[in-house]
């Protein structure tokens, strides 16, 4: 039970930080989070998003994913150091 008090105290610190701010993605499109939540599988934290421009089409990926860096080896043009960056 520990590791759910755990991934809820995590997930509430991540929404008053995360929810609301606009990100760019590396590739250029503009999203903003609605929320982090928490899988249901593993306890790992999702973030829940959706495209500045398409409001009603709603994305979710872990946020160790949405934070992390660009492969650079991969995409040798991006301008960004982290997949999705605050704006």
């Amino acid at each position: 039970m520990t590791n759910v008090i755990e991934a809820e105290t995590k997930a509430q610190d991540y929404n008053r930080e995360m929810v609301g701010n606009r990100y760019q993605h590396f590739k250029g499109n503009i999203y903003e989070v609605d929320h982090i939540g928490v899988d249901t599988r593993d306890l790992a934290l999702v973030v829940v998003y959706h495209e500045q421009y398409h409001p009603f089409l709603i994305w979710c990926r872990p946020l160790e994913e949405f934070l992390s860096p660009v492969d650079h080896e991969k995409y040798p043009d991006a301008g960004q150091k982290h997949r999705f960056e605050k704006i």
